[in-house]
C-alpha cells in the first residue's frame, strides 16, 4: 500500500511534463519574417528613403518589423509608406483612423475604393483626414497568406484559420499616404494610386520570406 501511495505520488508531476510537451511542441512556428528591402526606394517618377520610426509607435505597436519610408515624385511632393508586420500574435490590424485623430487630424470621409493596382485591382480603405494647413488621402489594407483585405476582421479571421491550420501566422498593415495641395484632390489621388501600383507590384517579394 505504501509503495502504491508513492507511485500515485509522482503522477501529477508526469502529468505536468506531458502537458509542457505538448505545449512546446505545439508552439507556433517562428517565420523568418519579412524583406522590405525588395521593394525598391526609386520607381520611375519616385525617389524614396527609408525614416526614422517614432519609439513611441514602436511600443504601442510591438511590431516584429516595420517600415517607414518617404518619397518624393518628379515635382518633389511628398507621400509615405508604412508597413506594419507581425508574426503569432493579437496585433496587426490596429485602427489607422484612430491613429490619425489621436494627432489632431479630423477624419472628413472613409469609405471603399477599388484601384489598379496588382493582377486584379485592389480594395482600399479610403480615409480623407486634414488639420490646419495639412489635408491627406490614406489608402491602407491589410496582407496576410499572399491575400489582401480592405476589411480588419476577415483579415482576423483569415489569421486565425492560418494559425489553426498550419499552426503559424502573420500579417502586416499596410499604408500609403500623400498630402492635398493646392486642393488638388484629383492629382493626389492619381499619385496616391501611382505610388500605390508600383508598391504593390513588389509586396509578394517582400513578404515571401514570411511565410
Amino acid at each position: 500500500m505504501l509503495k502504491r501511495l508513492k507511485g500515485s505520488a509522482y503522477l501529477p508531476v508526469l502529468l505536468l511534463a506531458l502537458a509542457a510537451a505538448v505545449l512546446y511542441s505545439s508552439r507556433p512556428e517562428r517565420l523568418t519574417g519579412v524583406d522590405f528591402g525588395r521593394i525598391p526606394e526609386s520607381f520611375p517618377g519616385w525617389r524614396g528613403r527609408d525614416i526614422a520610426v517614432d519609439p513611441v509607435s514602436v511600443e504601442i505597436l510591438q511590431p516584429d518589423a516595420i517600415l517607414m519610408r518617404r518619397y518624393e515624385d518628379a515635382e518633389g511632393r511628398p507621400s509615405w509608406l508604412c508597413i506594419v508586420y507581425h508574426q503569432n500574435n493579437k496585433y496587426g490590424a490596429h485602427d489607422v483612423p484612430v491613429c490619425y485623430t489621436s494627432q489632431g487630424y479630423a477624419k472628413k470621409s472613409l469609405d471603399r475604393e477599388q484601384i489598379a493596382a496588382g493582377p486584379g485591382g485592389l480594395t482600399v480603405n479610403r480615409l480623407v483626414a486634414g488639420k490646419t494647413h495639412d489635408t491627406r488621402v490614406v489608402y491602407y489594407w491589410f496582407v496576410t497568406g499572399g491575400e489582401y483585405f480592405a476589411d480588419a476582421g476577415e483579415f482576423r479571421r483569415a489569421q486565425m484559420i492560418s494559425g489553426l491550420i498550419h499552426n503559424r501566422s502573420h500579417g502586416a498593415l499596410v499604408r500609403l499616404e500623400t498630402q492635398i495641395q493646392d486642393a488638388d484632390v484629383a492629382g493626389a489621388e492619381a499619385r496616391l494610386r501611382d505610388l500605390t501600383a508600383r508598391v504593390v507590384e513588389n509586396l509578394p517579394r517582400a513578404f515571401s520570406a514570411g511565410r
